[in-house]
């Protein structure tokens, strides 16, 4: 049925091919570049001989400007004016039909713009007196490829294209579904893959393009298989792969990459993207990657992304009414990337408002089988760097029948990590993927639903339970704050061991482990927390543990400040050392502390140090250095991790010498403190009025400290009295007036500077 299907479409072409062969030979032939090898393309040219050499001459179809490249190797460049171009000709043959050949025209969906080798196409040019790349206008001339939604893949690049590249063009309206498999330049394609451009065993360059509004079963902006991918100040917008139908030649029930999938791939770079509002769906048992999706099943290829938004891309899993799948897996709202050959690379990007949902409240998941919901923003598992990126306001939502005793769990509302991945073609297992976050700011990131929601912030999981030993993970120098799960509401951890440094938790929240809830089913799961600063979480609970520690689990702590959070911490379960530890009475360890940390302004989230802190220099150096370095290592703020001798606790480094309070705990909180400054706010460097409150046991000679918002001291100086006059910093900002008294008490205000 499909060749009589071809036949009927193209069979009344056939004819008027044969009689017209010449004539189209002819005018193909006629296509010749300029000196320069460039062919002219405008859609609106009137005149001219559209021989391609220049704009006057402009030939008006990009289709027929590529025909004639597959045969003239003189063609070294296509330049193509603003205006909307379509295919026109087949990009190759089913190796079935007579009548479908490459370069036959008006062959239903089996037309594209097929690449050729070492031939770049360059759009965004007004078609008036432009004479070199630079002077387009890509923003204002808008050069689109479109597929009419009827073609199949708007851009093929199959096979060896060299030096091809694609730049300044919108590639939009191309609709892969099921069909009849295409042989081009001698390569079979699949026809359900890659609905804007479809890639195989090619390389090719993509730079100031929009890819929009492409649909697919895979790939639904670029499906790249086998090929080598960089993409560059590109935009992947709109763009949906949708699966569930049911299986056939190329047909697929899963769904993977709404923008981009690449499988089994030589190498991908992605730099200054946008990669928003796509869309991944299926009806069945996989969905992956609402942005991107990346498998190396069986291959080497190195990964990097950098400087990239992932804004609002969804991955949904609808299992249909009744069914009974054996498994299910949803991974990766923003990104799915499986990689566990290679060490892949994430720089400087923003995964934000991406969703992973999965909705099976009507079926029934295994019982037996995991079932794998993993990853709002970002799934993983592959050896993975992430630096200086922002995770925020992703959701990871699953629902099921509430009478579903359904294995596996939902985990991982920004990052889900899967540490363990079977390594078969090198080896067995391998050592774990494991997963380095460096500079990261992980907040507002919220796992829900009623299948065991965890890990809101982050999630490290290992379900082989085939290693010898935990991985471990490493994370340092990074905020989790204000996200929010059932279980492990900044971060979740199940048979991972992370360490974690100089990094912040603060106001998340869970019903148990609003900060970490460890899981050690076979293996045991122990992070380790140095010089972090633990604050303003929440355990729903009452008395819930703010780190849950399950199943043997242990959690060590070293350095770090863990103050005004809501819920509890065993000292059963925990191991701390030089560390401050709110609570009735002192935690046991060496070094630790039950005091107020005098943090900047915990109110403005400011959780610097100020200069009187009971944390100041009060930490380990040897317990930091058993993770990093003391001497060249940057706290929090990007400071130098130690300032005097020794170490302070938390996560931020007091950067001026402290001030001994240690001969009194005592401590008057600023509400209290009754300091008086007139006025307040004050212009920079205008005298102010100060009053304050003299303690029972005051003697003259109190110290007064000006500290800037970093704890760093502006001025200080003793006071005789208890109302006179000091001068305001010279510099506007807020800063922190200290006043310190002989007896061992303190007091201070903030000071306003305009």
């Amino acid at each position: 049925m499909v060749v009589h299907f071809t036949k009927n479409i193209c069979s009344r072409f056939f004819l008027l091919l044969i009689i017209i062969s010449g004539i189209s030979d002819t005018s193909i032939a006629q296509i010749i570049p300029n000196a320069n090898g460039i062919v002219f393309v405008n859609k609106s040219v009137t005149g001219g001989n559209q021989s391609g050499n220049s704009w006057a001459n402009a030939v008006p179809e990009l289709a027929d400007a590529l025909l004639s490249a597959h045969s003239n190797s003189s063609i070294q460049q296509i330049w193509v004016a603003k205006g909307t171009y379509t295919p026109k000709y087949s990009a190759g043959t089913d190796n079935i039909s007579p009548y479908l050949q490459f370069g036959t025209p008006d062959c239903g969906y089996f037309g594209s713009f097929v690449l050729v080798n070492n031939v770049k196409l360059y759009g965004g040019f007004q078609n008036a007196n432009e004479t070199s790349i630079t002077q387009r206008d890509t923003i204002n001339n808008n050069t689109v490829l479109h597929g009419s939604d009827s073609f199949l893949h708007v851009v093929m690049s199959v096979g060896n294209v060299g030096t091809a590249e694609l730049n300044g063009f919108t590639v939009k309206g191309g609709k892969s579904y099921p069909y009849q498999i295409l042989y081009v330049n001698g390569q079979p394609t699949r026809a359900a893959f890659g609905g804007g451009i479809y890639m195989l065993n090619t390389n090719l360059r993509i730079n100031n393009c929009t890819i929009s509004d492409n649909t697919a079963i895979f790939g639904g902006g670029i499906y790249a298989e086998n090929s080598s991918l960089t993409l560059k100040h590109t935009a992947l917008l709109n763009n949906s792969a949708i699966g569930g139908s049911p299986s056939s030649a190329q047909g697929s029930s899963l769904a993977f990459g709404g923008g981009i999938h690449f499988l089994n791939g030589i190498s991908l770079t992605i730099d200054s993207c946008n990669i928003s509002n796509n869309t991944v769906t299926s009806t069945s048992t996989n969905s992956s990657g609402g942005g991107v999706n990346i498998a190396q099943l069986a291959a080497f290829a190195p990964v990097n992304i950098s400087n990239t938004t992932f804004h609002n891309n969804k991955a949904y899993l609808n299992v249909a009414p009744g069914a009974t799948p054996s498994s299910v897996a949803l991974l990766g709202g923003g990104l799915s990337i499986i990689n566990p050959y290679q060490v892949s690379y994430i720089n400087n990007c923003v995964f934000s408002d991406n969703l992973a949902q999965l909705s099976a409240q009507n079926a029934t998941l295994s019982s037996t089988i995991p079932n794998q919901i993993l990853g709002g923003g970002i799934f993983n598992a592959s050896p993975l760097v992430i630096n200086n990126t922002t995770i925020k306001n992703n959701q990871l939502i699953a629902n099921i029948n509430p009478g579903n005793n359904a294995n596996g769990l939902t985990a991982g509302a920004g990052i889900s990590t899967d540490g363990g991945r079977i390594n078969g073609s090198v080896g067995g297992v391998n050592t774990g993927v494991n997963l380095t976050i460096n500079n990261c700011i992980i907040e507002n990131n919220e796992t829900s639903g009623n299948f065991k929601p965890s890990g809101g912030g982050i999630s490290y999981l290992i379900n082989l339970h085939l290693l010898p030993t935990a991985i471990k993970p490493k994370m340092s120098n990074t905020i989790i704050r204000n996200n929010s799960a059932k279980f492990g509401g900044g971060m979740h951890c199940y048979t991972l061991a992370p360490i974690i440094k100089n990094t912040l938790f603060q106001g998340n929240t869970a019903t148990e482990g609003s900060v970490i809830y460890n899981e050690s089913p076979g293996q045991t799961a122990n992070p380790q927390l140095i010089n972090c600063t633990v604050s303003g979480n929440k355990s729903n609970l009452n008395e819930a543990p703010i780190i849950a520690n399950n199943n043997g689990s242990t959690t060590t702590i070293n350095n770090s400040i863990l103050y005004n959070n809501t819920g509890s911490l065993s000292s059963t379960s925990n191991i701390a050392t030089y560390s401050i530890i709110e609570g009735n009475s002192l935690f046991p360890g060496t070094g630790n502390k039950n005091q107020h940390p005098q943090f900047v302004s915990a109110a403005t989230g400011d959780y610097g140090l100020l200069p009187t802190s009971p944390a100041a220099n009060a930490g380990s150096n040897a317990a930091y250095n058993a993770v990093g370095n003391v001497n060249s290592d940057t706290d929090l703020a990007g400071n130098p991790r130690m300032y005097e001798n020794s170490i302070d606790m938390g996560a931020f480094e007091l950067q001026t010498k402290s001030i001994d309070t240690s001969t009194s705990t005592r401590h008057i909180d600023q509400a209290n403190s009754k300091i008086k400054l007139f006025p307040n706010p004050v212009l920079a460097g205008q005298n102010i009025q100060l009053q304050f409150n003299q303690p029972a046991t005051y003697s003259k000679g109190a110290q007064l400290m000006i500290t800037d918002v970093s704890g760093k001291k502006i001025w200080s100086q003793v006071l005789w009295e208890a109302s006179q006059q000091i001068q305001a910093p010279q510099v506007p900002g807020t800063y922190f007036i200290n006043i310190y008294f002989k007896n061992g008490d303190q007091t201070s205000v903030t000071l306003t500077v305009r």
